[in-house]
């Protein structure tokens, strides 16, 4: 791959800012061997967390783990990149985090300046089957579960005694759900990875948590920016591999089996959508020749 080639996929995207000529540049970028300086400066900031400031702020550190991803989906995922969206209006997040009442970290706004999430549910961006959720899809998951729960339905859901409710760390709040929190990513079976902008006096402000349809909590870390560097790193280390759909799965022996038993499911999916479209299609004929009578 020559340096005039290189300018020319970089002239095109740039002319046109197609996704399609993105990820030729992005791909024809990985040929050539090339390691964007963010990337460098990605894993510089990794070696310990009091090594983020030093190097890049929040926002900065989310825009380049968004270059580490891109990369990763241009040569692994192509499907991938091409379904994130395009950046999200400012004012889109500023009215979401008026309806919160609450200051959007840099990291977010920052993300959200990348890809407004993704343009369609499927191929999902983050791994085994969780969807980047756009500013609008956000809102619409707060939304629904605000709508659903109050923090004083608590003690009614788990009894009286904290330690009948699943697992919940110290960080975070013992609430089934708080409108302080904020959904960024989403299973689709009420599944969610959020942010906390109501912690504990052991949490902080931001920090990224999952949560369960059955109201079990996990931390995942300290800030966003922390979590999809740490992402962004992990694709570049190959511990993902994509199926031929651009689902994500753990590189190691547990997530090669959870594929295959995707693979199988979605195999079945497909045959039940080609009949039901079959019977569709017969009935309509069917349809046609009665009303022909």
């Amino acid at each position: 791959m020559s340096d005039q080639e290189l300018r020319e996929h970089e002239r095109r995207w740039k002319e046109t800012g197609a996704v399609e000529d993105h990820v030729a540049l992005l791909q024809a970028r990985v040929r050539a061997g090339e390691v964007p300086k963010e990337v460098l400066a990605l894993h510089a900031s990794l070696d310990s967390e009091a090594a983020y400031g030093k190097f890049l702020a929040g926002g900065d550190l989310a825009a380049a783990a968004w270059v580490c991803i891109e990369s990763w989906f241009a040569r692994a995922a192509p499907g991938n990149l091409a379904n994130l969206a395009r950046p999200a209006r400012p004012k889109a997040a500023q009215g979401l985090a008026d309806q919160l009442g609450v200051k959007l970290p840099a990291a977010l706004l920052a993300s959200w300046a990348c890809h407004d999430g993704q343009r369609t549910s499927e191929p999902r961006a983050y791994e085994e089957l969780w969807e980047l959720l756009s500013v609008e899809r956000a809102f619409e998951e707060w939304d629904m579960l605000t709508g659903l729960f109050d923090e004083e339905d608590t003690a009614t859901y788990w009894g009286e005694d904290a330690k009948q409710g699943p697992h919940h760390p110290p960080e975070l709040k013992f609430v089934i759900w708080s409108s302080k929190w904020l959904p960024i990513a989403s299973e689709g079976n009420g599944d969610n990875i959020c942010l906390d902008f109501t912690p504990t006096s052991s949490g902080r402000v931001g920090q990224v948590f999952r949560r369960t349809n059955n109201c079990s909590y996990t931390l995942l870390a300290p800030s966003l920016e922390v979590f999809l560097a740490d992402y962004g790193r992990r694709l570049l280390n190959e511990e993902f591999v994509a199926d031929k759909d651009g689902d994500l799965f753990r590189n190691d022996e547990q997530g090669k089996t959870w594929m295959a038993d995707m693979a199988e499911i979605k195999a079945r999916a497909r045959k039940n959508e080609a009949r039901r479209k079959k019977r569709k299609t017969k009935a309509k004929k069917a349809t046609k020749k009665a009303t022909k009578k």
